[in-house]
């Protein structure tokens, strides 16, 4: 759910994607991402899962709802980490 709040917090767009419902579905890739960081001692692992995670919220939901409000920028972001 911090995710979520966070990301509202910032984007009210956020509050209306189901985040947390593809973290949960992609629970063991979400653990995975976090182990990872921790080894690494760096946290792109798990921003690259969370913003893949964001990005299929994103496409899921209706581009006629999403698109007007997501900057370019921030679909560019998203964009970059999802390839």
């Amino acid at each position: 759910m911090w995710q979520t709040l966070i990301l509202a917090y910032w984007q009210p767009l956020f509050a209306h994607l189901p985040v947390e419902s593809l973290i949960h579905k992609h629970q063991a890739v979400y653990y995975q991402a976090i182990n990872e960081s921790t080894q690494q001692i760096d946290c792109a692992p798990f921003i690259r899962f969370m913003l893949k995670t964001i990005l299929r919220a994103m496409q899921e939901q209706d581009s006629t709802h999403v698109d007007p409000q997501v900057t370019p920028q921030v679909k560019a972001l998203l964009q970059v980490y999802w390839n």
